[in-house]
This record gives structure tokens, C-alpha cells and sequence, in this order.
């Protein structure tokens, strides 16, 4: 390590923190040093073993030095392995911090330490306390649920674990000279005696283990096998004893129960024992019943916060929030956090107090932190405060969706209905009343009649411009789906060729309206939407028409369909090609284990028949477009979703849940329909000369393209050779400065799933490097996080092609951006 530049100074960093002795690792020997005066206490030539396997053997070698008569107050529970010296100083400084009453300096310390060793279950603790001393108990309890619900010990290696585990590990029992072998009898039977409490969690070292289990059964009465738990090398609890000889000449056992990380004192109890060797066994059984207790004894409480003038750096918070508001909004890391904590205590109304840059390596302990400061701040603003409904309206919408996962971070249930009425209902005109107002209109697109609803969003959309500073800049998002959600209901009602004509393209959200504040302190709205054309009404009659978006309105709003069709919906809107589309994504979603497990499925035959009714379903609008609509374009949709059915049914997780040979039925009642369509229309047109029509997807031609061309997109390609052709004609766009859009056409070119399917990783490289000179130049001098996250997968490409020199001119470009 030290040769490396890694902790170079081991006696220094093992004096910080309170070791007696410290390992030295050469490729030659090993080294035991102690602390104090630096003593070589042994020395070990190392030969090339495995590591497991050496690792014991340094054990056993070591530790008779450090229970060597010349230490006589060193105990083999002394040196149980913890989490390694990068966590555990940080760890040791947070609680210096915490009994300094330096609680934000503590937060920051045991945040450092668990984010070192992500399974460090001591420093969340006391980041949580330090969170409760702060006067932050929300985010004390979203810590703590963390642990509960996602932490998990995973690690097969006792020597890879880092935190306690629950239980006591019973180390044994040490003795003085000339009881040995007395000690070795005595911990022998007290394992046994501990292994019978079934309501202690036992762990005991391999050795004591067996000593255990071989006077059980010599005695004719071994414990339940299945109540063994694996020797555990860092415990929440310990227990040892030392045997003595008394002063009246019997011996005496000594217990100490030690909690591994001192938030607790150590217990210790002694034992008498009779002068009858024969009497000990009942004796130990009999102490030992009650004590231990099964759960340690419960923490202290908190530290209160303190507030006299003996504490000046917790006191000393900034007079200006905007000054604690500004630095945050550029700040980054823990720097950030201690900035946020200061914000929560003297301006929990600013909206960085819950918004965070986005990142996946603190995933999902970051999401449980976001709940609780969002309780936070709604504990402690006014009800009427207008930053705590705009958070009481985002719970609100959260919980709407049954997929939420609100009740992993320990939120109250909501009857999410009744909040949203209550917050349209208190102040109809700000901000979160009018969006609440729109998602109740949203939500209940059904039931309303579709007049109704257009007058409802007219009279929302002049509130909304009469008051566009209420809604905190999301006035035009709001405005866009208001106009959608109009236009539908116009359609349901009396369709116009005005509204046809403007039906180029939008959106019919299928989802609550996700609210959030963006690390810039700005809100943003975002619906997950099912995208809604042209085609789905293009040779339809006005009544059809009409039917047609009245099946859009009930789709809409429906949360419970984001990745599930709701099952009532195709009782209710037969033939509808818009559901039969949506309906085709919601059980491709199976295949790719997005919508699993669904809470309203539990059954193998619950999911066979929501499939077969779904397949069912797409199957009858495809036959029922294909017979009754007169229009070429309405023929390339259905046959689009046809193609769409045939290629979910052919995925090997769904077609388990259709009878044999129903693929084959499928296509060829599809084929039928679609050859006598074209033939009615004189429309010879295939469609898409890239992808595989209904007539080409024989079971055949699908056992083949999942043989050939399975890949993570489940793109149906009939030829990469055709498509590769085409994407090469699309190379004068690099060349050509005067094209709109042309610096991201090199871009376009390397990540579509067209060029990854088509070309391989030679061949995609050759394409992008002839014209890398002219990408480069494209490229700005002060280049933003989106381009330079371009450029160095640009050089990925490359090196994955084995273009070694282009990957590295692109690569030092990235590395020598500002």
C-alpha cells in the first residue's frame, strides 16, 4: 500500500485508531508490529497461496502474539475484523463531531463513512441521530427505513462483511494460567446452553461450533440443526467470559457483553461456580436462560440540540438564506449537504431544500433522503404556505399511481382522491389548485360528458393565463395538455375536419402529471404519455371517429395502466385501435419484466387470461380494421399493429401463455385479412421495405429471427444489409455544414438501433473515423456535460472497432475539455 501511495504512514493511521498492533503485507513476509513502540512482533515469509486459505494462516499465526502472556489484557474478541480504515476514520471523526455538538459536521463525517462501505450499518445510525439532533427527525426516520427495507447483507464472505449483524456471537471463554482445558469444557457447554434459547439469534466461531455439536450429541440432546448461523465476524453484540480461581477456591466466571461500536456500555455479570464439576452444566443453563436479553437494550435518547452560547459553530448560520441558496445551487457532493442542511433550518420553504442533482451511485438512499426532507418541509411550513401544497399535491400524484413506491419510504396512505379535492377545493386559483383541478378533469376523462370537458378545460386554460406566475413557469406545459385534452373531447363529441386537420400528433397522457424541482430550483412537469396521430382515425366515419376518442378519454388518466391494460377497458371499447395499440405495449412490457409482478395478478392462470384477452383483443381490431376501413394510410396502421401483435406473441415469455399453435392461427387469420384489404384497396405497398410484414412473419421466418438476430431492442429486421445500405447513403449529411440539425447527424448515426443492429463493431468504426476530421471540427472549444458525454462515447465506439488512434485523439479531446 504504501509503495502504492496508499495509507503510507500504518503507524500513524493505526495510533488514530486505537489498534495495539498492525499487519504489514510484503510480496516477500509478513510483518506484526505493534503500535505502541514499534516492535516487530513476528515475522512470516509468505509463499503464493490462495488468498482464503492465507488469510486464516496469518490468522492463526498472529494471534497467539497478541494473547501471549506479555499482553495479558488482549482477548481474541479484541480482534475481530471491522470495516476497513477508510470508513471507519471518517466514521470515528463523525462521532467526535456528534459528542461536540458539531451535529451538521457529524451528518457529513458518517455520510463520508457509508459512502465508503455502502453496507455500513453504524454510520447510517449515526447520521440519522445527528439528523435528530438537528431538529430533523424526518430524515432520521427515511435513514432508518433505508435500513429496514433495502439494505441487504448479501455477502457469502464472513471476511467481507462490514457492519454488525443481528445476533450475539459468543467468542468463548478465556482463562487464567493452568484452565485451560477447564475453560475449553465450560465454553462448550455454555454454546450449548445458548443454542437452546430459541429467542436469541446465536453466532458462534467454527471451533466452538464443533465443540458444541460433538457434547450435544454425547449427551443425546442436539438443538434443532436449522437454528446454526455461520460464525459471524462483526456482530452488534458480543459475549466472552474469563474463568478464575475465587478466593474461596472455586472458580469464577467472568461475562462482559460488549456492543461492537460503543453506543452502548459494556454488561457484565459473574457467575460462581460450585465446587462439583457435575453441577456446572445446570448452573450455566440456569444463568443463561435470561441473560443475555434477545435484543439489546435500546440506544440512548438524542442529544438535544444545543443552544447555549458555548456551541458558536452549530449557532453560527447564515443571516441571508439567499447567500446559503446561491452557494448550493453550485455546489456539489457533501459540500452540497451541509449547505442543505442549513437551508432546511432556516429557509425550509426554498425549493433546493429538496431538489438534488441527478446521479445513480447514491441509488435509491438518495430517494428515501428526498422523501424525508419533503416531509420535513411540509411538517414545518403553514398549511396555506403555497411550497408545502405544491409538495402535498406532488405526494398526492405519487400515491395516485399504484406502482408508486411511497410505501417502501414509511409514508402515511393517502385517499389520494379526497387530498386532490381538498387542495382544488382550498385555493382553486394558485398554483396547485389549478393542476390538481386539471388532474381530477384528467383523471375522471370518462365520466364527464365530453362537452363538459371542453368547457372545463376552457375555463382552466383563462385561469391559467390569467395568472401564469402561479404556476411557477410550467404555464405552457399546462396549457399544451389542456388544448390535447379539449381537442379529444371535441372528437368524442361532434368530430370537425378542423380538429382531424390539427391531429399531426399529441399526446393522451395515460399517467398522473409528475411534478418536481429541478436542481436550478425550477419546477418541472412531465407526463407520461401514449402518443395519439392521425392514423388512428384516418378512415373512420364520424360516429366511428367519435367512438374512437371516447375510448382515448377513458384511457386517459387511468395510473393503474402504466404498465398493466386495465381489463374493463376492452369490455368496454371493443375494436378500438388506439387501446389495441396500447394494448400491444402494456403486454410487451411482460416480456421485458417491466410490468411484473402486477398486484391485481397473483395466479399462473389470472396471467394466462389477462394475455389471451389481450392478444384476443388486438387480434378482433385488426380484423375489424383491415374489413371496415376504406383509406391506404388506416391499412399501413392496422397493419402496423398487427405486425406489432404477431411479433409480442412470438417472444418466448408470452407465447408460454398461448395454446399450441395459436402463433400459427394468428399470423395466418392476419395475413388473410391483410391481402384481402390490399385487394379491396388496390394498395400494394408493403409499407416499411425494412421491417417484416404480416405476410413474412411465418413461425418460420420468427424461429429464425430470434435465432439470428435476438438482440435487446427485439427490432424486427428482415436484412441488415438493407438497412446498412441505407444508413451509409445518409453519410452526406456529414459533409453538408449547410443542412439543419447536421452537427448531430454523425451522432444520429452511431447510437440508432439501426446502426448497432446492422453494422458490426469494425464496420461502424470504419463509417464514423472517415469522417471523424469533420466531427471534431464540429465540436465547440467550450464544450457542455451532453457533448462531451457524446464525444467520449464517440471514442468508445471507435476502440470497440479497434481504431485505436481515432479513439485517442477523441478521448484526450474529452480530457482536455475544461
Amino acid at each position: 500500500d504504501a509503495a502504492k501511495g496508499f495509507r503510507a504512514e500504518p503507524a500513524n493511521t493505526a495510533r488514530l485508531l486505537g489498534l495495539d498492533a498492525y499487519l504489514e503485507l510484503s510480496p516477500a513476509a509478513a510483518r506484526l508490529v505493534r503500535v505502541r513502540d514499534g516492535v516487530v512482533l513476528g515475522l512470516l515469509p509468505r509463499a503464493a497461496a490462495d488468498l482464503t486459505t492465507e488469510v486464516a494462516a496469518l490468522s492463526r499465526w498472529a494471534l497467539p502474539f497478541l494473547t501471549s502472556p506479555g499482553t495479558p489484557s488482549a482477548l481474541a474478541s479484541d480482534y475481530l475484523p471491522q470495516v476497513e480504515t477508510d470508513a471507519i476514520e471518517p466514521y470515528y471523526r463523525g462521532l467526535a463531531a456528534f459528542d461536540a455538538g458539531r451535529f451538521a459536521d457529524a451528518v457529513v463525517e458518517f455520510t463520508r463513512a457509508y459512502q465508503i462501505n455502502g453496507r455500513f450499518r453504524e454510520a447510517y445510525e449515526g447520521a440519522a441521530r445527528a439528523h435528530e439532533a438537528l431538529g430533523l427527525p424526518e430524515i432520521a426516520f427515511a435513514l432508518r427505513r433505508y435500513l429496514a427495507t433495502e439494505l441487504l447483507e448479501n455477502l457469502p464472505s464472513s471476511s467481507g462483511r462490514a457492519a454488525p449483524v443481528d445476533g450475539v456471537a459468543f467468542l468463548g471463554i478465556d482463562s487464567a494460567p493452568g484452565l485451560a482445558s477447564v475453560a475449553a469444557d465450560l465454553a462448550a457447554a455454555s454454546a450449548s446452553a445458548l443454542a437452546f434459547r430459541s429467542d436469541l439469534a446465536l453466532r458462534l466461531p467454527d471451533q466452538l461450533t464443533r465443540l458444541r455439536r460433538e457434547r450435544d450429541w454425547l449427551l443425546g440432546s442436539p438443538p434443532d440443526p436449522t437454528r446454526d448461523a455461520p460464525p459471524a465476524v462483526f456482530t452488534r453484540r458480543s459475549l466472552h467470559a474469563r474463568v478464575e480461581r475465587a478466593e474461596g477456591g472455586g472458580l469464577l466466571l467472568r461475562w462482559t457483553l460488549r456492543d461492537t461500536l460503543g453506543f452502548l456500555p459494556p454488561d457484565t455479570s459473574d457467575l460462581a461456580l460450585s465446587p462439583s464439576p457435575a453441577s456446572w452444566p445446570g448452573e450455566l443453563q440456569s444463568f443463561l436462560a435470561a441473560w443475555p436479553s434477545a435484543r439489546p437494550a435500546p440506544r440512548p435518547a438524542p442529544l438535544a440540540r444545543p443552544t447555549t452560547p458555548d456551541r458558536p459553530a452549530e449557532l453560527a448560520l447564515e443571516k441571508e438564506p439567499l447567500e446559503v441558496a446561491t452557494a448550493l445551487a453550485f455546489a456539489e457532493g457533501l459540500p452540497a449537504e451541509r449547505l442543505r442542511l442549513r437551508l432546511l433550518q432556516i429557509a425550509p420553504e426554498h425549493p433546493l431544500c429538496i431538489a438534488r442533482r441527478p446521479g445513480r451511485d447514491d441509488e435509491p438512499l438518495a430517494s428515501f433522503l428526498d422523501h424525508g426532507r419533503v416531509s420535513h418541509v411540509v411538517a414545518r411550513l403553514p398549511r396555506a404556505h403555497p411550497q408545502r401544497r405544491w409538495l402535498e399535491l406532488m405526494q398526492a400524484l405519487e400515491q395516485r399511481d399504484p406502482f408508486s413506491p411511497a410505501h417502501l419510504f414509511g409514508l402515511p396512505a393517502l385517499d389520494t382522491d379526497t387530498e386532490l379535492e381538498r387542495l382544488a377545493h382550498e385555493r382553486p386559483d394558485d398554483g396547485p389548485g389549478l393542476v390538481a383541478r386539471y388532474y381530477l378533469l384528467f383523471a375522471r376523462g370518462g365520466a364527464p360528458s365530453a362537452d363538459d370537458i371542453v368547457l372545463a378545460c376552457d375555463r382552466l386554460r383563462a385561469e391559467a393565463n390569467a395568472r401564469p406566475d402561479a404556476l411557477l413557469g410550467i404555464a405552457p406545459e399546462l396549457e399544451k395538455q389542456l388544448a390535447d385534452l379539449a381537442r379529444l373531447a371535441r372528437l368524442a363529441s361532434e368530430p370537425a375536419p378542423a380538429d382531424l386537420d390539427a391531429l399531426d400528433k399529441f399526446l393522451a397522457p395515460t399517467d398522473p402529471p409528475a411534478l418536481r424541482w429541478t436542481p436550478e430550483g425550477r419546477l418541472h412537469f412531465a407526463v407520461e404519455a401514449y402518443a395519439i396521430t392521425r392514423r388512428h382515425f384516418i378512415g373512420l366515419a364520424p360516429p366511428a371517429t367519435a367512438t374512437e376518442a371516447r375510448a382515448l378519454l377513458a384511457l386517459n388518466g387511468r395510473g393503474h395502466t402504466r404498465k398493466r391494460l386495465d381489463p374493463t377497458l376492452l369490455a368496454a371499447h371493443p375494436g378500438s385501435l388506439s387501446i389495441a395499440y396500447f394494448a400491444v405495449k402494456a403486454i410487451d412490457d411482460i416480456e421485458t419484466q417491466e410490468g411484473l409482478p402486477h398486484p391485481a395478478l397473483s395466479t399462473w392462470a389470472e396471467e394466462t387470461a389477462y394475455v389471451r384477452d389481450a392478444v384476443a383483443y388486438i387480434r378482433d381490431a385488426c380484423l375489424r380494421g383491415y374489413a371496415e376501413r376504406d383509406h391506404p394510410e388506416a391499412l399501413r396502421a392496422v397493419s402496423t399493429c398487427a405486425t406489432a401483435l404477431l411479433g409480442v406473441a412470438a417472444s418466448h415469455h408470452l407465447g408460454q401463455f398461448l395454446p399450441p399453435g395459436a402463433y400459427a392461427t394468428l399470423q395466418h387469420e392476419l395475413h388473410t385479412a391483410e391481402t384481402a384489404a390490399r385487394a379491396r384497396l388496390a394498395f400494394p405497398d408493403p409499407g416499411n421495405s425494412n421491417a417484416y410484414t404480416v405476410a413474412r412473419l411465418t413461425p418460420d421466418a420468427v424461429a429464425a429471427f430470434y435465432r439470428d438476430f435476438l438482440s435487446e431492442t427485439h427490432t424486427w429486421i428482415a436484412s441488415p444489409d438493407t438497412i446498412a445500405a441505407s444508413l451509409r447513403r445518409r453519410e452526406e449529411r456529414f459533409a453538408d455544414a449547410t443542412k439543419p440539425g447536421e452537427p448531430n447527424s454523425w451522432w444520429w448515426l452511431a447510437r440508432r438501433w439501426e446502426t448497432r443492429d446492422a453494422f458490426s463493431a469494425p464496420a461502424r468504426a470504419e463509417l464514423l473515423a472517415r469522417h471523424l476530421e469533420h466531427i471534431l471540427r464540429l465540436g465547440s472549444d467550450t464544450p457542455d456535460d451532453a457533448e462531451i458525454e457524446r464525444l467520449f462515447d464517440l471514442g468508445l465506439f471507435l476502440q470497440q472497432g479497434r481504431r485505436d488512434a481515432d479513439a485517442e485523439r477523441v478521448l484526450r479531446r474529452v480530457a482536455s475539455a475544461p
